[in-house]
């Protein structure tokens, strides 16, 4: 349920900005795209909300920064893109400081949820969702390509319509109580959704002009800016090896910035 209520004010945001950008003139190709990356995406969440419930997050978390990984190989399949070798460095860079940066609590082993994959059924399950959220940005890219001019906000909007329509049918089945949620999480909920939307258009945006394993790895990076929040309004005290991951992280991006 929260999901959908997140996806609708997302629309309403997207609805007002493509009335400034305008309508794009649309084909088959462009909607085959949007309507699969949006149910490829919705099974991706469904797959993340589902292990967020029945595991513990340090037991499969590190496991969603591969997803960049399998964008960067469905990158080269499917859209042909090549990345020189410093930029790959440093998506690498990027992606172990991500993973060490996520990886902290599993003290004794720090490949743990790589090992258990095969043996767990949950984690299985969050491997499949971490290809999906790959493939999801492929044909994110594919949809956004196929239009004559750039406007995230249209292909977010669409997607988010066909994601609606599909979320309300699951909650109409399951018979959730909806009023109840709305008055006990809507004000958090309207500011999660604010700030995802605007987010997605500058994400889609970045989809739009340059390499989609590049985008996906600097997006790995707002774990940095939760460490930041954590810091400032909460008065979190990271651990040394908290830091040295961070700066992985940070130099990864700066090799990828050089090249």
């Amino acid at each position: 349920m929260m999901l959908l209520y997140v996806v609708l004010v997302r629309n309403s945001i997207r609805i007002y900005y493509c009335h400034f950008c305008g309508i794009p003139q649309t084909t088959e190709k462009f909607w085959y795209n949007a309507a699969s990356s949006s149910f490829v995406f919705i099974f991706c969440k469904l797959i993340e909300l589902y292990a967020v419930k029945h595991a513990p997050l340090e037991s499969f978390y590190p496991l969603w920064v591969f997803s960049t990984v399998f964008t960067y190989i469905l990158g080269i399949l499917f859209l042909n893109e090549h990345i020189a070798l410093l930029p790959l460095v440093g998506i690498a860079v990027t992606l172990v400081g991500a993973y060490l940066l996520n990886i902290h609590s599993a003290k004794k082993n720090i490949f743990l949820p790589l090992f258990l994959v095969f043996k767990n059924k949950i984690l299985f399950l969050v491997f499949v969702g971490v290809f999906l959220g790959g493939l999801s940005a492929i044909f994110d890219k594919l949809a956004i390509a196929s239009l004559p001019s750039n406007n995230p906000a249209f292909v977010l909007l669409v997607e988010n319509i066909f994601m609606s329509s599909f979320l309300f049918l699951l909650l109409c089945v399951r018979r959730y109580d909806v009023m109840k949620q709305l008055k006990k999480y809507g004000w958090i909920l309207l500011l999660m959704s604010m700030v995802y939307a605007l987010g997605g258009i500058f994400t889609f945006s970045a989809f739009r002009y340059g390499a989609i394993a590049l985008a996906s790895a600097v997006k790995k990076t707002q774990i940095l800016w939760v460490l930041l929040f954590g810091i400032l309004f909460f008065k979190e005290k990271p651990t040394k090896y908290t830091w040295i991951a961070s700066v992985i992280m940070i130099l990864g991006i700066v090799l990828m910035k050089i090249a």
